[in-house]
């Protein structure tokens, strides 16, 4: 297991604020982490989840829509499709999906061996370069938030805490319905409904609207439908002097802030465009701590 995708679970454990230790992202071996010493001063249920998430260090589960695989998708600027041609097949596409049976709305569609292909745009210059993200119709949008919304998993609720888990796994189960998404970040000394972040992030999709193509960001502790990411970045203010926090997007493999990471430091990590185990069990452990605290 490589120390750049150990850096990733590093952070991970970081962020779900591990026994009040600073341990360094890209400095630890897998024996410095999952030593002896690494359990020192951790609660019992810190200990057992930084046991089971290293039990999988460096188990990868591959994905199911690999962005290589992606074909005849055109670069996604200010809304519009720039080729003619794949802008008229996407609206062909579009048009014939409205008549069929929503996928959010099929209780057989998870477990389908022919998963619906969803068009794809190219999002340019991200923070980790070119990606693909699916298209859906503003109906699919609003129902995959819908069901986003009522699903106890992810714990809308707590907004102080949880969203690297949240915007992970929700990542993932989109790729279970055919649906690839990216991530937008943003990151500074933040304020939003009362609440202080250091940063917060979200999943995103390119949604079909009467406007053109719009990137609108599935995030439900801040809204009751999906937002336009000017929309969503708006409801932050920084609290540093004289400083704008602008929000920038990742695929969807990324775990945590890339703060001064580089796109060719992520391109060495092997979980890139994979889902590492013991990332998704930290995401789910996090998510539960949550979820059990909102029922106490």
């Amino acid at each position: 297991f490589m120390v750049a995708g150990l850096g990733s679970l590093v952070r991970a454990l970081l962020f779900v604020g591990v026994g009040g230790l600073f341990w360094s992202a890209w400095a630890l071996s897998p024996e410095a982490l999952c030593g002896k010493k690494s359990y020192e001063g951790l609660l019992p249920w810190q200990s057992d989840q930084l046991r089971e998430a290293c039990s999988l260090a460096g188990q990868y589960e591959e994905s199911l829509l690999p962005d290589e695989q992606v074909q005849n998708a055109s670069p996604l600027r200010e809304g519009r499709v720039d080729n003619t041609e794949s802008a008229l097949q996407l609206g062909d596409f579009l048009k014939s999906r409205e008549s069929q049976t929503s996928c959010m709305s099929s209780s057989s569609f998870e477990a389908s061996q022919h998963r619906i292909s969803y068009p794809n745009v190219l999002l340019e210059k991200t923070a980790t370069g070119t990606i693909p993200v699916s298209v859906v119709t503003e109906q699919e949008a609003k129902e995959i938030f819908a069901e986003i919304s009522r699903d106890p998993r992810y714990a809308k609720e707590v907004l102080e805490a949880g969203c690297w888990a949240r915007s992970h796994l929700i990542a993932r189960a989109l790729e279970k319905k055919g649906i690839r998404a990216a991530k937008v970040f943003i990151e500074g000394d933040l304020l939003v409904d009362q609440v202080r972040l250091t940063y917060h992030v979200a999943p995103v999709i390119a949604v079909s609207t009467s406007r053109g193509l719009e990137l609108q960001v599935l995030d439900p502790t801040l809204g009751t439908a999906p937002l336009p990411i000017s929309s969503w970045s708006q409801r932050f203010t920084s609290l540093e002097k004289n400083k704008k926090a602008e929000p920038y997007l990742t695929d969807r493999f990324v775990l945590q802030p890339l703060k001064s990471s580089t796109a060719a430091e992520q391109s060495e990590d092997p979980s890139r465009k994979k889902w590492h185990s013991a990332e998704l069990v930290l995401a789910e452990k996090e998510m539960e701590r949550h979820r059990l605290s909102l029922e106490k």
